[in-house]
Order: C-alpha cells, then structure tokens, then sequence
C-alpha cells in the first residue's frame, strides 16, 4: 500500500530540514509538507530541498490536514509534526498496525509497550520537549475522560502522530479546523466502528 506523509508546518525553518530528512530515510511513497502561510523561510527551504508543497487552504491544523489529504494520492495517510516531536523511524510501527487490520492508530507519548495497565502510573520512554507537567496532566485527564466517553483504547488522544487508511474517510466526515482535528478523527472513527 502507498504511503503518504502529511506534515502540517508553519514558521520551522529550524526543524523541518531534519524532519524531512528522517522521513526520507523511511520507506514512504510520498512525502508533503502542508504550510500554513510561514513567514520564516520555510516555504523557500522545503522548494529549495525538492520536496511537494502546498499552501494550506484556511487556518488551523484541521484545514492543513485536510488540504493535504486532496494533495496526497497514498492508501495510507500519515501525519508527522514538523517540530520535530514525532520521531519518523516509528512510521513503519504505525503502518504495521495499518497492516494488521487497525483503521486508526495513533502514537503515544505515555506508553513503553503495547498495554499499560494503569494509565496514570508506568514507566515512560520518550516525551515531547513541550510536554510540560501541567500539559501531560491535562492531557492525561482528558484522555482518560475520552476514554471512558467513548469508549477508546487509546493512551494519548492529543497525540498528532498518527497513521489511518484513506477508506476511513468514506465513513467518517471530518469538519474541525485546528487541533481538534486529533480529537475529532479518533472519536468519530470509532462511533463509526472503525
């Protein structure tokens, strides 16, 4: 199955050189940078590097996923944050969980192996370097709540890193325009049965 990789940027001329580069290195049919109109040379450095690019349509991050999804043509749809916070090198995890039968998976900032017991108390590999206390326990809180709303088997529902079939968005439609969008695509998905 093709692979598309959708990165929403804007204002990261200091990290999207990199981000592009580890993505390269993986196994992707096609890589796309969605920029939200960035002011900073970030629309020059990703032309200058070779690499698609397309000016979002509105603002906020729901809408720079969305205009991606119409400029991408993969199977699966991956989206990777262009601060850097999302480490490329686990596509092929989220794609294997693709290929396994999921619709959805999304990455975790709180979790070291495939289950974790207690969501509040584990021993945790890796976080964003803007991961703050009061943002992981605000996001912890909300997790759970989500969790328990809706039913989710899901340990970081803020999380952008994620991977999803393109079917899934004929049985799902998605209308939220800035960081909801991560909110939104989880829980509709899984109203939806996926």
């Amino acid at each position: 199955m093709k692979v598309s990789v959708i990165i929403p940027a804007l204002n990261e001329i200091g990290n999207i050189e990199k981000v592009l580069n580890n993505i390269a290195k993986q196994n992707v049919g096609e890589i796309l940078v969605v920029d939200g109109h960035s002011h900073d040379g970030t629309i020059e450095l990703v032309r200058r590097l070779g690499y698609k690019l397309i000016l979002q349509e509105g603002r906020g991050l729901g809408k720079a996923i969305m205009s991606g999804i119409k400029s991408t043509s993969g199977e699966y749809i991956v989206i990777v944050d262009a601060d850097g916070s999302h480490d490329p090198k686990y596509i092929s995890e989220l794609i294997k969980k693709i290929d396994q039968g999921y619709d959805l998976v999304v990455g975790s900032r709180y979790i070291s192996g495939p289950r974790v017991k207690n969501l509040f108390f584990h021993n945790k590999i890796s976080s964003s370097y803007d991961d703050t206390f009061i943002r992981e326990a605000g996001n912890r809180f909300f997790t759970y709540l989500c969790r328990k709303l809706y039913r989710l088997d899901i340990h970081d529902v803020l999380m952008g890193f994620k991977a999803f079939k393109r079917s899934i968005l004929e049985k799902i439609t998605l209308s939220e325009d800035g960081q909801q969008f991560d909110v939104e695509i989880v829980i509709k998905a899984k109203k939806a049965g996926l």
